[in-house]
């Protein structure tokens, strides 16, 4: 009997790391970082966009998920970005609605994030450091310092295209 308990304990044991080790493999990989690199499918190349701010152009690294190649898809466009929430974030009501898909859910944003605020269907680019949040899901993040121009109160209008050096 003790010998039937102790085989039923181990068996679930080894069931229970083999269900895991998929899941453990991707933490170990060492392979590129798509946070930092990501790239677009079947390209290799990260997908840049351009935004013109004034006189300033600021580079935005676009993430690989559906929602930001719908962004892209749409480009190029001029819009005005609405100061929300005392310069939290910048937001833009994007019509129609990106397409999710399968994009990841959730984030933390840090300045310089480029958001989708799931309730709303609107783009919400973050100015200051914010809480995680469920309704989030990230898009693309301003490279360098770029965010430095849309931190100030006001709307701002800008223009975005798709970066052809990236090509």
């Amino acid at each position: 009997m003790k010998v039937t308990i102790i085989l039923n304990i181990m068996l679930a044991s080894l069931l229970s790391i083999v269900s895991c080790s998929t899941d453990d493999e991707k933490l170990l990989d060492t392979g590129t970082d798509t946070e930092t690199e990501n790239p677009t499918p079947g390209t290799g190349v990260a997908e840049t966009v351009l935004m013109t701010i004034g006189e300033n152009e600021v580079r935005i690294k676009m993430e690989d998920n559906e929602a930001a190649r719908d962004f892209i898809s749409r480009l190029p466009m001029e819009i005005t970005l609405e100061d929300y929430n005392n310069v939290t974030e910048k937001i833009y009501h994007i019509e129609p609605e990106l397409k999710l898909g399968d994009t990841p859910r959730g984030c933390s944003p840090i300045p310089g994030d480029v958001t989708i605020y799931i309730p709303w269907g609107n783009i919400a680019i973050f100015c200051k450091e914010w809480r995680y949040s469920e309704d989030l899901t990230k898009i693309g993040h301003i490279e360098n310092d770029g965010i430095a121009l849309l931190q100030r109160a006001g709307d701002i209008k800008v223009s975005l295209k798709l970066d052809k050096q990236d090509k």
